[in-house]
């Protein structure tokens, strides 16, 4: 049922269109996520939205699409373990990037004079990779999946 006040919702999630529509959703959801995990496919999750950021440089804005597709991940992962779809998963979460300074500073476990500006949620992709949480590799610009805009 739609919310008749109140700010509208931005997506299908914040309310049931019919009886078990959110059941139905959430479960192929689920379902789609586990065969991703346990059998390694390339896209489980993926989205294409404007940051709700400003970036100075194109740098700066993979790094932050890094650190947020890094959350979203790591929350995927342990979401998926506690409910006990698979038993455990303990290989790292591999994120792609075509960006080699996004990379260094995700890497880096420094903070710099260069990146002072960057709020500290986005700095979260630092501490998965320290853990072994999260892996980040370099993939040329070509192999990439368009944005859909």
């Amino acid at each position: 049922m739609k919310p008749k006040n109140g700010p509208k919702p931005d997506a299908e999630c914040y309310y049931c269109k019919e009886k078990g529509h959110w059941k139905r959703n959430c479960s192929k959801y689920l379902a789609d996520l586990k065969s991703g995990l346990v059998k390694k496919k390339k896209e489980v999750s993926w989205a294409s939205s404007k940051q709700c950021t400003v970036a100075k440089s194109s740098t700066e804005s993979e790094y932050i699409a890094a650190s947020e597709a890094s959350l979203e991940a790591v929350w995927m992962k342990r979401f998926i373990v506690e409910l006990g779809v698979v038993p455990s998963a303990l290989d790292p979460l591999i994120i792609y990037c075509d960006n080699m300074g996004a990379i260094a500073n995700a890497q880096e476990p420094r903070s710099h004079k260069r990146l002072k500006h960057i709020k500290l949620r986005y700095h979260s992709i630092r501490e998965y990779i320290e853990d072994g949480e999260v892996k980040i590799y370099k993939v040329h610009t070509d192999m990439m999946c368009r944005s859909v805009d």
